[in-house]
């Protein structure tokens, strides 16, 4: 196989796992830094939602 190749799926993964931790992470440290509630990290989290799919259209 290709070095290049076999780097691909190595890279996919350390990529996937900063964006779960972005997504999962970054809410959860606004609310808690601005000693908010349950009800802003769903804002935060819609609002990731929908920039992700305004950025895909």
């Amino acid at each position: 196989m290709h070095q290049r190749i076999g780097c691909a799926p190595g890279l996919s993964g350390i990529g996937e796992f900063f964006s779960t931790v972005l997504t999962l992470g970054l809410p959860t440290w606004l609310t808690g830094r601005l000693h908010l509630g349950a009800g802003t990290y769903a804002v935060v989290l819609a609002a990731m939602g929908i920039g992700r799919w305004w950025a895909t259209c």
